[in-house]
């Protein structure tokens, strides 16, 4: 008997656990943690996928200078801003100054589209600028994240800010050839495959879904894993996202 009502104590509490797992409530071990932080990196994921593929080559071309001084502004104020407003108020310049000026540079470019749609100013050249310098601007403030991270690793050398910091722009630019001289023919493939007039879901667009997420998660591993190059998925995720403008 005994044994039994150890087993349905066990059941019972088992029970409890799986209800706190799928509510975000387990915190042994550090899991609502986990669970949480999961969920919020696969949204940036697919939110840096997502803006990646918005950007468009021909527009860069035509703006792009102002564009580049527009991302430069729109990240080194929110980063300065940052430093001196937790510098003043808790004396800490670095390194916790440095993280908030990190969090405060991004810029939101699905925002940005929006605003610019409903003042009907997205085809303009300002628009252009603007929405150009967004992108730039999430891709410095990407390398940003990359620099932050070598310096949480403690003790870090030139040689640990310099190579992730061309890493990242080395791959953006290998996504920038391969966005321009292989996925381009992407379309041509996808529009010669059969068309099945009783599927819900053409064949194509199943295909073209499963390239667009093996591409993803492709590029964020090549980009994550590799310690000391790059070491940020999100840069793969951008690059990614470029490929199927």
């Amino acid at each position: 008997l005994y044994t039994v009502y150890q087993n349905q104590a066990v059941a019972f509490e088992n029970s409890f656990a799986c209800t706190d797992v799928i509510w975000g409530r387990w915190v042994a071990d550090g899991h609502t943690k986990s669970c949480w932080q999961f969920l919020g990196e696969l949204g940036v994921t697919l939110m840096i996928f997502e803006s990646g593929m918005h950007i468009h080559f021909n527009k860069v071309a035509q703006v792009g200078c102002k564009a580049f001084v527009v991302a430069v502004f729109g990240t080194c104020l929110p980063l300065g801003i940052g430093v001196a407003v937790v510098g003043a108020l808790f004396g800490e310049f670095y390194p916790s100054g440095f993280a908030a000026g990190c969090a405060f540079a991004p810029t939101s470019v699905g925002l940005s589209i929006y605003m610019l749609e409903e003042s009907k100013m997205l085809n303009t050249m300002t628009g252009q600028t603007i929405i150009t310098g967004a992108f730039v601007d999430d891709i410095f403030s990407i390398v940003t994240l990359v620099i932050m991270q070598s310096l949480a690793a403690g003790s870090p050398t030139i040689a640990d800010i310099v190579v992730p910091v061309v890493g990242s722009f080395a791959f953006l630019g290998a996504s920038v050839i391969l966005a321009l001289f292989v996925f381009s023919h992407l379309h041509t493939l996808l529009e010669s495959l059969p068309k099945n007039p009783y599927a819900s879901i053409p064949p194509r667009d199943e295909l073209h879904l499963a390239i667009m997420v093996g591409t993803l998660a492709l590029f964020g591993y090549l980009t994550g894993v590799v310690d000391g190059f790059i070491g940020n998925h999100l840069v793969g995720c951008f690059g990614a996202g470029m490929c199927f403008v």
